[in-house]
């Protein structure tokens, strides 16, 4: 249902034949308008590198878990927006970052908070019933204390997505939804929640994000060419347009260290 194909004519000795992508609902990072075509920063930022080097590629909508699962197993070459660790790095190659994610906590609207947490480790003290996206990297702590506080375990409630999430939030089923800070409030807006949602300024996780190649398709040196590529379309003023397109200026966060 969702998705494009993109052919160009000749294809870069600095690519392979084509190369097929994920994008999934994380607005406004990626996803897909009301005919099926993917939109976002993140798709918009891949589109202008592959184009100016020259690849061919197609894109199709896949939820986020079954991405990890396919780039596992190279029946996906690419999925946009991953966070970098070492589970993910015995499959997988990662381009240097080309924006940063920062995790923050979305409560309901009107309602005083009994704690501010500053990290996962925090939260996972309080009492709140937390909502996170199955499949969503939080942090290097988050497996850590799965493993040490089974009761931290029981009081976190995971969804493939962060609609079904806020919906819970809503209806008091959770009290946090941990989420990107951009993803959250587009989200909640997108459709019509955000009266009712409050977000809280402590940042729980703040991490850089990359483009993730499976290791079973696409070679080191590859990577390491789209790296370069990347790092050059950052320094251009298409880059920066980019990122106002898609976050306000007030809240642009530092450039990526390189």
């Amino acid at each position: 249902m969702y998705g494009f194909l993109l052919f160009l004519p000749e294809v870069s000795a600095n690519c392979s034949t084509g190369y097929t992508m994920a994008y999934s609902h994380w607005p406004p990072y990626h996803y897909a308008d009301k005919a099926g075509n993917p939109l976002g920063l993140d798709v918009e930022i891949l589109t202008a590198v592959f184009e100016k080097e020259g690849c061919a590629y197609g894109m199709r909508f896949v939820p986020w878990k079954r991405a990890l699962y396919e780039v596992k197993h190279g029946t996906l070459d690419v999925a946009l927006a991953a966070s970098k660790n070492a589970e993910r790095s015995e499959y997988a190659w990662f381009t240097k970052p080309h924006r940063r994610e920062t995790m923050v906590m979305f409560m309901r609207a009107g309602e005083e908070p009994k704690y501010s947490p500053k990290s996962m480790s925090d939260l996972a003290e309080t009492n709140y019933n937390i909502g996170l996206v199955l499949g969503v990297w939080y942090g290097e702590d988050l497996s850590a204390l799965f493993r040490r506080k089974p009761s931290f375990r029981r009081r976190v409630l995971q969804k493939l997505e962060n609609k079904n999430l806020f919906d819970l939030l809503i209806r008091g089923r959770v009290d946090v939804v941990v989420s990107d800070f951009f993803n959250g409030v587009f989200m909640t807006d997108q459709y019509g929640m955000l009266s009712q949602i409050m977000v809280r300024p402590e940042i729980i996780n703040d991490n850089e994000n990359h483009f993730m190649f499976s290791k079973k398709s696409a070679s080191e040196e590859e990577v390491e060419h789209f790296s370069r590529a990347i790092l050059a379309f950052q320094e251009t003023e298409k880059y920066q347009a980019l990122l106002l397109k898609y976050i306000p200026k007030e809240y642009l966060r530092k450039s990526l260290q390189k």
